[in-house]
């Protein structure tokens, strides 16, 4: 297993051809690759099966008549050189196919590092500002600019005195209330002054003196009741005033917002399109790359090219 950290990590671009500069397509050298590959086959059968002595087999009842199983290198130069020169290609075709491979996993390694690239990592290297999506403070804001908490103190004043009077005097002349009940009584008590209880000589007369006269209680009870509408209305005045100013705050808030959401969808929409079109640019870019071929393997290369020739 090979391990990262002692394995060197090369500048990837380094593999791949430069403009104006010759290169090969992955496809071909691949395709020369595999027939260094194949020719390497060859070679290796050679080199794990040398062997410098013969292996005889003789009959016992026999031992005049021998039988070669496998035979060994004569130890002449001719083989030396010829097992020499097969560990050479080998090792020369290894180094091309090693140069290939790393390479095609080069090509793959840039593609999906464009494809894993995250659009915010992607602004930060461009130097584009990525947009902050704006946080929905309204109610926050509309809390903290409540118009009645722009009140003035005398408004305040005005206000509770209001609200206070509106609140005795109503339930005080309301149906059931206590002046409402004391009017109701008092024509009750003028129309039917009098009234019996008991029978015979344990007959008691209880009768209903007036201490005010109808008309005055009905005045003062009128007039009671227009202090309240009075009272009523400046507090329901008080009340629509603010109410009215948090609404157009409200609105004015709510339009704040929501025109700080189309221009961050707006900025977003852009970014992501630029970003989307250069990973689709990028990906096309790398994959055109074409394989370099080092001075140092372009024998290798030519090698190969006449031994694929040859083989057509």
């Amino acid at each position: 297993m090979r391990n990262r950290n002692t394995e060197p990590e090369f500048n990837k671009y380094h593999f791949f051809a430069s403009d104006g500069e010759k290169g090969m397509t992955a496809t071909s050298a691949n395709k020369l690759a595999n027939l260094a590959k194949e020719r390497n086959r060859e070679d290796m059968l050679l080199i794990q099966n040398v062997r410098f002595y013969n292996e005889v087999m003789t009959l016992l009842v026999k031992p005049s008549e021998k039988v070669v199983l496998s035979e060994g290198m004569n130890g002449s130069q001719q083989e030396f050189d010829k097992l020499r020169e097969a560990l050479l290609r080998t090792a020369r075709f290894n180094a091309f196919i090693s140069w290939v491979r790393e390479a095609i996993a080069a090509k793959e390694a840039l593609i999906k590092e464009v494809n894993d690239t995250e659009v915010c990592s992607w602004c930060k290297k461009q130097g584009i500002e990525y947009p902050t999506a704006p946080e929905n403070e309204v109610d926050k804001e509309m809390h903290e600019s409540r118009s009645a908490a722009q009140a003035t103190i005398d408004e305040m004043a005005r206000y509770f005195a209001n609200q206070s009077m509106a609140s005795v005097l109503g339930q005080a002349i309301h149906p059931e209330g206590p002046i409402d009940e004391a009017r109701r009584a008092l024509i009750e008590a003028t129309m039917a002054p009098s009234q019996t209880e008991g029978y015979g000589q344990d007959t008691v007369i209880k009768t209903k003196e007036a201490t005010a006269t109808t008309d005055a209680v009905t005045a003062f009870y009128m007039a009671l009741q227009a202090e309240w509408r009075h009272a009523e209305a400046a507090v329901n005045e008080a009340k629509g005033k603010w109410q009215s100013a948090d609404k157009e705050r409200l609105i004015e808030l709510v339009n704040e917002y929501d025109a700080k959401k189309r221009d961050y969808n707006l900025k977003l929409a852009k970014i992501e399109a630029d970003f989307g079109q250069w990973q689709l640019q990028e990906t096309r870019r790398l994959g055109k790359l074409k394989i370099r071929v080092p001075a140092a393997l372009q024998p290798v290369l030519d090698e190969l090219l006449t031994l694929g020739k040859a083989e057509q």
